[in-house]
């Protein structure tokens, strides 16, 4: 191998090797411009998802106090349920009441007895007219014995003045017609 051989066979070497180099160079220029790519795409795709992510953080909130005013206003519901039940019960307390008041008014009524129970369905049907709405009384008869929006005892008919039962203070208004009043039959008119 002469001179002029060796010089050409490194010439080529050198140059191949140039070539390999730049070769390798291109491509690690082509594949880190590859990733940088991928990286703004994966940055990109990151945002995206950060923005639906804080998007459905806040509709999670919206949801979360959507919930906690239901939960309010079922529990203000709930109260006030309590409250429209609890005067419902006094309703019908303080209208048991009137009716047991009525019934021991009433001559026609033997409230005494083991067996008395105070009729509240017909003291509520009183108020869709089939019973006096003042009395709660069945009986039309002495139902016209009453003045309409008047006290009970104040709507029966009075006694005339001189009668002996109105003469006396202690007297009550009317005689009593209960045989189990401790007053019945110890009065008598004059």
């Amino acid at each position: 191998m002469n001179l002029s051989s060796v010089i050409v066979l490194v010439v080529v070497v050198v140059a191949v090797l140039l070539l390999a180099a730049l070769v390798l160079r291109s491509t690690r220029t082509k594949k880190r411009e590859a990733q940088r790519e991928r990286a703004g795409e994966l940055r990109q795709d990151a945002a995206a998802v950060a923005a639906d992510h804080e998007a459905q953080e806040r509709r999670a909130h919206e949801v979360e106090s959507e919930a906690e005013a239901a939960k309010a206003r079922a529990a203000r519901l709930e109260d006030e349920a309590r409250e429209q039940r609890l005067a419902a019960e006094q309703a019908r307390a303080a209208q048991e009441d009137r009716v047991r008041e009525a019934d021991r008014l009433d001559p026609d009524v033997d409230h005494r007895s083991d067996d008395y129970r105070p009729d509240l369905d017909a003291a509520a049907a009183a108020g869709s007219g089939s019973t006096s709405a003042t009395t709660g009384h069945h009986d039309q008869g002495h139902v016209q014995g009453h003045v309409q929006g008047r006290d009970p005892v104040q709507g029966h008919e009075q006694e005339p003045a001189g009668s002996p039962l109105t003469e006396d203070p202690q007297a009550p208004a009317t005689r009593p017609t209960d045989p189990h009043d401790p007053d019945f039959g110890t009065r008598e008119r004059a």
